[in-house]
């Protein structure tokens, strides 16, 4: 019988609570970066009608402000993906660490009937399925920001 969902949800969900400021960090910063890439544009259009109304100071003062929105953007996108692979890292070590320490606790007449390459498989393959979910995840969490934002 297949287990639904909400099973490996709840199974991974104490791997993920370990770096769970981490993940308040990077859902922050995915609403910062879609924030301002998002008004960014505006911003620019008005200091094109500054300019072009031969208001040059008030125009230079946005054009000033979008280039260091545009800078601080570009370093929280940094920040971003070095987070991004902190918790990966943080999490495939985790599952990692539990995988040994249950494939010792197994019998050895079930290790017997199974191949080594299975299990060393199974401790490389299993954390990256679980952050791959994660990613997807991330992935919709960004395109709902970007597209409603």
């Amino acid at each position: 019988m297949k287990k639904n969902n909400m099973y490996y949800i709840k199974k991974c969900a104490p791997y993920f609570m370990k770096v769970k400021w981490h993940l308040v960090f990077f859902i922050l910063f995915s609403i910062l970066i879609s924030a301002s890439y998002t008004f960014l544009p505006a911003f620019g259009g008005y200091a094109l009608e500054e300019v072009i109304n031969n208001n040059l100071n008030k125009g230079m003062l946005i054009c000033i402000m979008l280039l260091i929105i545009s800078i601080v953007a570009s370093l929280l996108e940094v920040s971003l993906n070095r987070l991004y692979i902190t918790i990966q890292n943080k999490v495939c070590t985790n599952i990692r660490k539990d995988l040994i320490s249950s494939f010792l606790d197994i019998k050895t007449k079930y290790i017997n009937n199974k191949s080594s390459g299975m299990f060393l498989s199974r401790i490389n393959n299993d954390p990256l399925l679980v952050f791959n979910a994660f990613n997807s995840v991330r992935a919709a969490l960004t395109d709902i920001l970007s597209n409603y934002l």
